[in-house]
């Protein structure tokens, strides 16, 4: 370094040269990654929710397909006149309704095991207990029902129900 001077100022300017090139892409990589990072969470918040409409037109596309074959098998079913003003409330009611915002959750899981029950008892589907209950269908109701027409249209008629209720309600 005493010999050459000039080679000491040459050696430290490309040192700094090097320091200088070595920060830049250091500084390059991490604004790539965190534009890869911003880009994964893009794609995940727009995924998401493409993800709920894909299972919710399944959902629906499903719940159809059972309203479709209940209805074809309840056609040549026949309805005696004083169970049809019956049957029209529950229709309009579960159409017209709302999620049940009233009563805390226990309060709606006893009556839902209520109604499984007494669906059990009547060879009725008593999984359907849950969404009957959501549309304020309730045990006194449905029991004068249940006597008057035949087992399987009083369980077909409370798939239809349920399947309707369930299309028109949002998040049911």
């Amino acid at each position: 370094m005493y010999r050459v001077p000039n080679l000491a100022q040459k050696l430290v300017s490309e040192m700094t040269d090097r320091t200088r090139e070595t920060t830049r892409m250091v500084e390059r990589t991490e604004k790539m990654l965190a534009l890869g990072k911003l880009s994964a969470g893009l794609a995940h918040e727009l995924n998401n929710p493409a993800s709920a409409v894909v299972r919710s037109a399944a959902m629906l596309r499903e719940t159809l397909t059972r309203r479709r074959r209940d209805a074809i098998l309840m056609k040549g079913e026949v309805i005696p006149p004083q169970a049809r003003p019956s049957c029209q409330s529950w229709v309009s009611r579960s159409t017209n309704a709302e999620l049940q915002t009233t009563g805390d959750s226990l309060e709606r899981a006893d009556l839902a095991s209520d109604l499984a029950d007494w669906l059990e008892q009547q060879n009725a589907p008593s999984e359907l207990a849950g969404d009957l209950v959501d549309a304020g269908i309730s045990v006194e109701q449905l029991d004068p029902l249940s006597k008057i027409i035949s087992h399987e249209a009083f369980s077909r008629g409370l798939r239809i129900l349920v399947c309707d209720y369930q299309i028109l309600l949002p998040d049911a």
